[in-house]
């Protein structure tokens, strides 16, 4: 249903009812959105009946959209989400050599440690039109200084940035670590690497600052 749609927008945020099945229904309209350019979906505060393996599975679809633009994912406070959703993200935006800006929320989503991050690296290295980068790990708490330094490296490479922002607030980052980050992040026109837990932040894909 979805194969000639250029902007796709799911917003299932806080379904308490919603399961692995649900997600699962969802995955042959995304693999068939070939066409899609800007995909918006929210899936915060889901409960445990959405497993991990319902968000690889949808996660894992983004790989067909070969002409995606823009992509916001929000799974803020989200109780099954782990590393290996993060990795398998990673994975499916790899390739995305169109994809001007990425947004992906992942506050309170806890299961995400900080070797899952340097799953960044290859799909930031192959999107090298990428223009706008948010992302929010607030009170992921087991990522230290290397995997937010990571980012950071990969992002700082990216011969077209413009804007990075990201949420670190809640996590386990240092007071050294977060002065290195700042520092590899200069020359970028307009970033933002905030310690603050936003709370306002949480109904729908606010993105915007």
């Amino acid at each position: 249903e979805f194969a000639l749609l250029a902007c796709l927008d799911l917003n299932f945020h806080g379904c308490l009812m919603l399961s692995d099945d649900g997600l699962d229904k969802l995955v042959p309209g995304l693999t068939g959105a070939r066409s899609c350019r800007v995909m918006r979906i929210d899936l915060g505060g889901l409960p445990a009946r959405a497993t991990s393996s319902g968000f690889k599975n949808v996660f894992g679809a983004f790989a067909t959209m070969s002409a995606l633009e823009e992509l916001f994912l929000n799974v803020r406070g989200s109780a099954e989400v782990y590393e290996s959703c993060l990795v398998t993200l990673c994975s499916a935006l790899l390739a995305k050599e169109h994809m001007r800006s990425l947004h992906l929320n992942f506050h309170g989503c806890s299961g995400i440690a900080t070797q899952s991050l340097f799953s960044f690296k290859d799909p930031l290295r192959s999107a090298m039109k990428l223009e706008t980068i948010f992302l929010d790990f607030s009170e992921c708490t087991q990522i230290h200084d290397k995997g937010f330094q990571e980012i950071c490296t990969c992002a700082k490479a990216l011969p077209g940035l413009k804007r990075f922002v990201l949420h670190i607030g809640g996590t386990q980052i240092s007071n050294v670590g977060l002065a290195d980050l700042e520092q590899t992040m200069k020359g970028v026109p307009d970033v933002k690497i905030s310690r603050a837990v936003k709370w306002a932040m949480s109904q729908g894909l606010t993105f915007k600052e």
